[in-house]
């Protein structure tokens, strides 16, 4: 009578299976089912795990599970045969009852756990290799959204600066309001109206300063003045217009006659015009000074 390994590799023969495909089917690691088949039982975990083995070996192969077991009993203790008309697998006197489970639903996963217990044969590295690379990928981008977030934290003070200066009007929109409030017609009799031509005058002496003027409606001229110089302009019939880097360190002279500049006058990028219209203002200026 042959014994239950070589019936079970009989049938796995004659089935044209092989241990490698059993072992994916049954998730049993191929070391014991080839200890099953050479009838050493000893390798195996023993009790409850040997005999679910030996159940789903013997299913895969298309054998008896009851007949399986009942060889595996006469071969390693003959004196606990179980009796034939018994369905169900019985227990050795010495196997421990675990509380809240049955017998069979123990076997059905011992493969299971037999696989886990066997070391790293029973390991699935690329699944494990998967998961590690995922937790690494999420370990940088959660470095990396920090990161930024405390970059753009520490710059955002400066972002309120950063919007005022380009808020700064332009030189030409820098108009005056004092000056455009001061225009207006000139008195018949006032001292403006018998002046014929203006003539501008501006010297350089509070440090070095950008100037740019038109005269009248000509072109547009601009001139760099170091601290101590000045420039005569053209005389004007009607207006000459004024774009000053530094205005406080730019003297103007109207006529021979040192004037201030109007109230409000911007310190940087001033626009100031000068005309028949506000020239008797700038004269009232200067007559306060006593020229």
């Amino acid at each position: 009578m042959p014994t239950l390994g070589e019936e079970l590799r009989r049938r796995r023969e004659d089935r044209g299976k092989t241990l490698s495909g059993i072992s994916e089917t049954t998730h049993i690691v191929t070391r014991f089912l080839k200890a099953i088949e050479e009838d050493n039982f000893s390798v195996l975990p023993g009790g409850i795990f040997t005999r679910s083995f030996i159940r789903a070996y013997a299913r895969e192969v298309g054998m008896d599970e009851t007949e399986a077991i009942t060889l595996y009993y006469q071969q390693t203790s003959p004196q606990e045969t179980p009796h034939p008309a018994s369905a169900s697998e019985p227990e050795p006197a010495s196997q421990p009852i675990v509380e809240g489970h049955d017998r069979s639903s123990l076997e059905s996963i011992g493969p299971s756990l037999a696989s886990r217990s066997t070391g790293t044969s029973g390991i699935n590295w690329p699944t494990v290799g998967s998961v590690l690379g995922i937790l690494v990928l999420a370990a940088v981008i959660v470095l990396v959204v920090t990161r930024m977030n405390r970059e753009e934290t520490s710059d955002s003070p400066a972002a309120p600066a950063v919007a005022k200066q380009q808020t700064r009007p332009a030189p030409h929109s820098a108009a005056t309001p004092a000056v455009a409030q001061q225009s207006g017609s000139v008195p018949a009799d006032s001292p403006a109206a018998s002046i014929q031509v203006i003539s501008v005058k501006v010297e350089a002496t509070g440090g070095r300063c950008w100037v740019k003027y038109q005269v009248d409606d000509g072109q547009h001229d601009s001139m760099m003045l170091e601290e101590g110089q000045s420039r005569s302009l053209p005389d004007a019939q009607n207006k000459v217009a004024l774009d000053i880097g530094n205005r406080k360190a730019l003297t103007i002279k109207i006529n021979n006659h040192e004037v201030t500049f109007p109230p409000n006058t911007p310190n940087f990028s001033a626009h100031v015009i000068i005309s028949r219209d506000n020239l008797q203002n700038y004269l009232q200026t200067a007559a306060t000074h006593s020229f």
